[in-house]
């Protein structure tokens, strides 16, 4: 899978009006950790997209475990922000 797929993917979950501003957000978040590294960026949505999709019980649970992950509380909150967005 490819970064604007991921990205894609992860932006279709959401309720169309806030579509564009949940794009905006995870655009400028890859921007700022991934800063043009294609690998890194992809391995960032490849975790938003995990977040994203879980369970609610497990999906707070995983706040919990998430500095023992391989990803950081940056991603946690920005799936926070996505789901809150979702229907």
């Amino acid at each position: 899978m490819d970064q604007e797929t991921a990205l894609h993917d992860i932006v279709a979950l959401v309720r169309g009006e806030h579509r564009q501003a949940v794009r905006e957000l995870i655009e400028r978040e890859i921007a700022r950790l991934a800063a043009g590294d294609g690998p890194r960026a992809l391995r960032f949505l490849e975790d938003l997209d995990f977040f994203v999709r879980m369970r609610g019980p497990d999906f707070i649970y995983s706040r919990g475990v998430a500095g023992s992950l391989r990803v950081s509380e940056d991603v946690f909150e920005l799936a926070y922000a996505v789901r809150r967005k979702m229907p």
